[in-house]
C-alpha cells in the first residue's frame, strides 16, 4: 500500500483513497515491528569539556550530563600511624604525593604513593 497523491493522480481523491492514505500513515506511525522507525536510541557518547553528551541514531542530542570532578583529599604533612585512603594527598620532603593503596602508615614508602609534584 502506498499514498495516493492528488497531484500525481491529477484528479480529486475518492473517499476510499483518502481512507487508505490515513490507514497507511497510521500503520507507519504505529508499526511496533520496526522500533527504529519511531524510537531514537543512543548512537554515541562524546565528552565535551566537563560534560558527557548523548547523541541519538537520528543525530539529535538526547541529553547532557555533568561529569563529577574528583576533589583531592588534602591530608597535609605525611605522618606515622595514620590511616590513608586511595586518593589522599600528602606532603612529604618537598613533594606532593597521592595515595594509591589504602594502608596505615609506619614509614613513608613509595609503593603506597605516587608523586604528583
Amino acid at each position: 500500500m502506498t499514498l495516493t497523491l492528488r497531484k500525481e493522480k491529477d484528479s480529486p481523491l475518492t473517499i476510499t483513497e483518502l481512507d487508505n492514505n490515513f490507514v497507511y500513515l497510521k500503520k507507519l506511525i504505529c508499526d511496533k515491528t520496526n522500533p527504529a522507525s519511531y524510537i531514537e536510541s543512543i548512537a554515541k557518547v562524546e565528552q565535551l569539556g566537563s560534560q558527557l553528551v548523548f547523541i541519538g541514531t537520528l543525530g539529535n542530542t538526547l541529553g547532557k550530563v555533568d561529569i563529577p570532578a574528583a576533589l583531592p583529599a588534602l591530608r597535609g604533612e605525611w605522618q606515622e600511624n595514620v590511616e590513608y585512603d586511595i586518593g589522599d594527598w600528602v606532603h612529604f620532603k618537598q613533594h606532593i604525593y597521592v595515595c594509591k593503596k589504602k594502608h596505615k602508615s609506619e614509614n613513608f614508602e613509595e609503593k603506597f604513593f605516587a608523586q604528583l609534584i
